[in-house]
């Protein structure tokens, strides 16, 4: 995904169209211009005013449209949960990580807090539904979390350009997505840490794990100085001085189907009715803004986008972890040795 030299690209073609445009423009005013000096008849100053106006209003309404058919990019990544009925917990699929890590946010989650225990259940399938949206949505966040530090490190950029946040920097977040509010919450305050003793290396504790499997994340976000970072209705939304992207989740609890005798095979269930499959869909959209027309240095900041748009495609995409472990091929070769 290399979008932002696309864009970079694009940028400095309609630029020079735009540059071409207006030479063309003064040329055709000149000639215009002495047309009109050489012919005689009457309105003509007022013929050539609404002349001049209708193409500077055309052509200023294509350049717009031009523009915005470059600035725009919107990736959805479909992926997939299969739950086994006899728990109801998302079960763990090898290689597929936003599974490995789903199952194991939900099992921490569920250990420390019983509310939640509770919720999943006993209450309606609208809130079971909203669980896995904040889970999902933790698991994003969690993800460009290290993703952002580990760009800026790799990079070496200056420090002076970036900020961090931190969890008082993002009380909308913090108190819409509960996963993330209990994973973050220092250990110092969490019952299921008080008995760990204090970590006296120099440094801070990034990850820590309680006995009964309690998780706590350090959580911080590294982004380009003057940054910001807020809720949406169905996700977040992160503002820098180049673009805004938007991260959203989509679940309400239909079905997948997943490629024949997956279930069986892989993940070793004797009958399609110890498990059901849901469909979960992701949706990033990244809005360039109009000033970064004109931007042509500091890009490096901000390259972290695509990187992580693969990263996401790579660790949830349902297409790309099927075609990563080859099933079509595997299940041919399961069924011909079976046959044999």
């Amino acid at each position: 995904m290399k979008f932002i030299r696309n864009f970079l690209d694009d940028r400095a073609n309609v630029i020079e169209l735009f540059l071409v445009a207006i030479l063309i423009s003064f040329g055709i005013n000149l000639l215009t211009s002495a047309l009109f000096n050489i012919l005689h008849f009457p309105n003509k100053d007022c013929i050539l005013l609404f002349v001049g106006i209708l193409s500077l209003l055309l052509s200023s309404l294509y350049f717009i449209l031009k523009i915005s058919r470059k600035t725009k990019i919107r990736k959805e990544f479909k992926g997939f949960i299969i739950f086994e009925e006899a728990t109801g917990m998302p079960i763990e699929c090898d290689g597929y990580d936003y599974s490995e890590e789903l199952n194991q946010n939900f099992t921490s989650a569920f250990t420390e807090n019983k509310a939640l225990l509770h919720i999943w259940e006993n209450d309606s399938r609208k809130d079971r539904n909203s669980l896995i949206i904040e889970a999902t949505e933790y698991y994003l966040i969690d993800e460009l979390s290290t993703h952002l530090t580990d760009y800026f490190n790799i990079h070496g950029l200056d420090k002076k350009q970036l900020k961090e946040f931190s969890r008082k920097d993002i009380p909308d977040i913090l108190l819409s997505n509960r996963f993330l509010e209990m994973f973050s919450k220092p250990m110092d305050q969490r019952a299921s840490f008080i008995s760990h003793k204090k970590d006296k290396s120099p440094g801070k504790v990034v990850l820590s794990y309680g006995e009964s499997g309690e998780l706590f994340k350090y959580f911080d976000f590294i982004l380009p100085r003057k940054s910001k970072l807020s809720k949406l209705d169905n996700g977040i939304l992160i503002d820098t001085k180049r673009f805004k992207i938007s991260i959203g989740v989509e679940y309400e609890g239909f079905g997948s189907v997943l490629p024949r005798g997956f279930e069986r095979l892989y993940l070793g269930y004797k009958s399609f009715q110890e498990t059901s499959t849901h469909h979960i869909s992701i949706k990033i959209e990244v809005q360039f803004k109009f000033a970064s027309m004109f931007s042509s240095g500091g890009w490096d900041y901000y390259e972290w986008i695509e990187l992580f748009l693969e990263k996401v495609e790579k660790n949830f995409s349902k297409n790309y972890y099927f075609e990563s472990i080859n099933w079509k091929q595997v299940y041919t070769q399961i069924k011909a040795t079976s046959k044999k």
